[in-house]
């Protein structure tokens, strides 16, 4: 098949675990034989057009304003169908269009309630202009797609709330690499063990003042926070206060992710909003327990034999003495974390999303749809 996909994001631009999973599908539906197309929003230094080991990428301004949509709607001229990622499929889908898959990485309605619902004040152009918007889109998006591709049991509800039917809606769940872990050694952050260590995008929704301040409530050991955005003066502010070792690493290149996650000994991850979890799935991959938010998509993903759960913080500082004091236990669930992540690959993740690609193609649900 000739396969177009609509996407924000691809390297160079890293925007998180949106673009890992672009990346890994569209090279491993390539490796399956198909003719793929990438349509990415532009990045500083990327060609705009590139061929990258096969996949053929076009990089535009944003791929559902209205210049761009007139360059995504020639490219799906010629293709046999359109993988869409989120609203990014959103102007293909307001003309004539071939058949079209659209996945779903979130649900915009679940992601507004969810900043309506932050502690303190929201961004208010987010919640009161923006995300609006962005609801709409996600809305038609889903209402006008052939098919719909969730990655959790989570986005699926959401979907739902859209007016979607169940059966139009397939879960395919994340797959992750885990051999980006093997053979690589931690990172050397002379740090008083044992590690306890965050991984993402330091923004109010992923409630990283929450860990500073339960980690405050345990005895020993240092804290690991990877990552960069609009909350770390905050959190450096809450960090100051604790009388022990916390070490903000900021951004780091995307082949050294892995090496962080290796120099800890516990992962947590306190979202208050997430489809799934991504950065669970790699402190899985990397062989490390995880103590996560009971929120979104993660309980689908994190197993008891893999990790812990939390509501509140005060859980949370119990969760962390326990697997502090107990590195058996660490050990344990580490190899368990391991063992379940390497069950699933990006490799079965792109051979299902062939499986609806080819169902959407011989039902023939392109054109112009009605909401």
């Amino acid at each position: 098949m000739r396969i177009l996909h609509l996407s924000m994001d691809y390297p160079p631009r890293h925007a998180g675990g949106t673009t890992v999973h672009t990346y890994h599908l569209v090279h491993e539906l390539h490796r399956l034989g198909h003719e793929v197309h990438v349509v990415a929003a532009s990045a500083p230094g990327a060609p705009r057009e590139e061929d990258d080991a096969g996949v053929l990428v076009h990089r535009i301004r944003r791929p559902y304003t209205l210049f761009s949509t007139r360059r995504a709607r020639a490219l799906s001229r010629d293709v046999d169908v359109v993988h869409g990622h989120g609203i990014c499929a959103y102007g293909v889908l307001r003309g004539r269009h071939p058949p079209t898959v659209v996945k779903l990485h979130n649900i915009w309605a679940q992601e507004l309630a969810a900043y309506r619902s932050l502690p303190g004040s929201a961004p208010w152009f987010q919640t009161a202009i923006a995300m609006p918007q962005y609801v709409r889109m996600d809305r038609s998006v889903c209402r006008r797609a052939g098919r719909l591709i969730s990655i959790s049991e989570y986005i699926t509800r959401g979907a739902c709330g859209y007016g979607v039917p169940p059966s139009k809606i397939n879960l395919i769940r994340n797959g992750v690499d885990v051999h980006r872990f093997e053979g690589m050694e931690p990172v050397d952050l002379d740090l008083e063990p044992p590690v306890v260590a965050y991984v993402g995008r330091l923004s109010p929704h992923k409630d990283v003042e929450t860990l500073i301040r339960a980690f405050g409530r345990v005895g020993a050991g240092s804290l690991l926070i990877v990552g960069g955005g609009p909350s770390e003066p905050r959190l450096r502010r809450a960090a100051s206060r604790l009388d022990r070792k916390v070490l903000f690493r900021g951004l780091v290149p995307h082949d050294e992710v892995p090496a962080h996650f290796l120099a800890a000994d516990i992962i947590v991850h306190p979202s208050l909003y997430e489809p799934l979890g991504n950065a669970v799935l790699e402190g899985m991959a990397a062989g490390r327990p995880v103590i996560a938010r009971r929120t979104g998509g993660i309980p689908e993903i994190l197993p008891p034999e893999a990790g812990l759960l939390f509501d509140t913080e005060a859980e949370l500082a119990g969760h962390l003495q326990t697997l502090m004091e107990d590195g058996d236990l660490r050990r344990r669930m580490g190899e368990a974390g391991r063992r379940i992540a390497g069950a699933r690959s990006w490799a079965d993740v792109a051979r299902e999303t062939e499986t609806v690609l080819r169902r959407v193609v011989d039902e023939g649900t392109g054109g112009r749809d009605r909401e």
